[in-house]
């Protein structure tokens, strides 16, 4: 394990040539995500002639989002390099399969919809491995580096992964984009099973020096064992935080599509996205260089107050120039939001379920983002002033989200993650 020499620098902690390595294969297998939104939508729109069919496909993809978990225990319990090789296989396979699909042309909705739904329900968790190989590989003072370099090498990889995927389009077949997604994704799960930062299962011979712990998990109530970290009432909290930050985000991109589109500009809602996306990095480099005390709690309530005083700018000039900046500025906060998250699922939960609490923490933001999405839609319609109607209950997210930090968490200190 890394020590603490050098802590919040970058660069130290890719001095060990193997966790750098392990860091670029995870890397590759993201930008295979980052591709394939864009590709699969238009793969399936051009194979059903239906835009309707193919969003209800990528519906159903992203909704297996709430199935992560499941497979994030697997990790946990069963070890990286027994559930990941498994995973890849189907997911690879569910890929082919939909690339034969655009190839003959399919149009049949279900067909789609099913092959849609296999894919999200295999496709391995490389993210959340990878950062269960951080906490392997540093100490617990330099988690908050490692968290950050990670969100912000994710956020950056997300920013390229839709160019590549629109150079793809422009150039092949959209299905040729999911056959890259089918080659880079192995490449993350190879280096991640190669790792020698690779976490033991919870589940190890009597032998092992953390077999006491699993005996003890063993005579845990069977309902309790089956909620997991959800047991925990502080990490429950912050699932609802996150939710509520992920909302927030949800109704800042549906807020700024609709006013891009009143002022017949769509392809500002593309670029303000980015610019966001570009700050979200610069505010995860920034918060991992420096250290950081107090709760998670505090840290977050911190966070998404910052971003309520733009938020309330949008509200009062709701036109396109004003909100496109005051939007990029807030996207500062995003990265150091999920930063903090990982670090306080890793605190407030038993150390053998950490890859399944980090990824209820995505998961919590991501149910969040759709939710945010569909109020918002609802709210703006019929409403007297749309946009600052919708970017009210973006600051309403957010208000919401900071008392629920705060509210009721008394003084008990956080749990040691180990």
């Amino acid at each position: 394990m890394l020590g603490a020499t050098g802590a919040g620098s970058y660069r130290v902690l890719l001095d060990d040539h193997r966790l750098l390595r392990t860091f670029c294969g995870v890397a590759v297998g993201r930008l295979g995500y980052a591709m394939l939104s864009l590709c699969l939508l238009f793969t399936i729109a051009r194979s059903t002639g239906s835009f309707a069919v193919a969003a209800t496909g990528l519906a159903a993809f992203g909704a297996c989002g709430l199935a992560m978990p499941v497979q994030a225990r697997l990790l946990d319990r069963l070890g990286q390099r027994r559930v990941l090789p498994v995973a890849a296989t189907g997911f690879v396979v569910t890929l082919v399969l939909m690339v034969v699909m655009g190839v003959l042309a399919v149009r049949q909705a279900g067909a789609w919809t099913a092959a849609c739904l296999g894919c999200g329900l295999t496709a391995p968790l490389v993210g959340p491995s990878m950062r269960a190989q951080w906490r392997e590989a540093v100490a617990e003072d330099r988690r908050a580096v490692a968290y950050s370099l990670d969100a912000v090498a994710e956020e950056t990889i997300f920013l390229v992964g839709p160019v590549a995927a629109a150079l793809a389009l422009a150039l092949v077949p959209a299905w040729w984009g999911m056959i890259a997604t089918a080659v880079l994704v192995p490449v993350g799960v190879t280096g991640l099973v190669l790792s020698p930062f690779v976490p033991a299962p919870s589940l190890v011979p009597a032998a092992h020096p953390a077999a006491p712990a699993v005996a003890r998990d063993a005579a845990t109530p069977g309902a309790a064992r089956r909620a997991g970290p959800l047991r925990e009432g502080p990490f429950r909290r912050l699932l609802l935080v996150m939710a509520l930050a992920g909302a927030a985000t949800g109704a800042t991109l549906t807020a700024v599509a609709a006013l891009a589109d009143r002022a017949q500009q769509p392809a500002a809602a593309g670029l303000v996205d980015a610019a966001a996306g570009g700050a979200s990095v610069l505010g995860g480099l920034w918060w991992g260089s420096r250290p950081r005390s107090g709760a998670w709690r505090y840290q977050l309530a911190a966070l998404l107050g910052a971003r309520l005083p733009l938020v309330l700018g949008c509200v009062l000039l709701p036109r396109l120039g004003p909100v496109g900046l005051l939007v990029a500025l807030a996207g500062l906060f995003a990265s150091p939001v999920f930063v903090v998250g990982f670090g306080a699922s890793d605190r407030l939960t038993d150390p053998r379920r950490h890859t399944e609490a980090s990824t209820w923490v995505t998961s919590s933001h991501n149910v969040g983002i759709s939710v945010g999405t569909a109020a918002t839609g609802w709210v703006q319609a019929g409403a007297p002033a749309p946009v600052a109607t919708a970017f009210a209950l973006v600051a309403a997210f957010g208000a919401v989200g900071v008392l629920a930090a705060l509210v009721g968490t008394g003084r008990a200190p956080d749990r040691p993650s180990a």
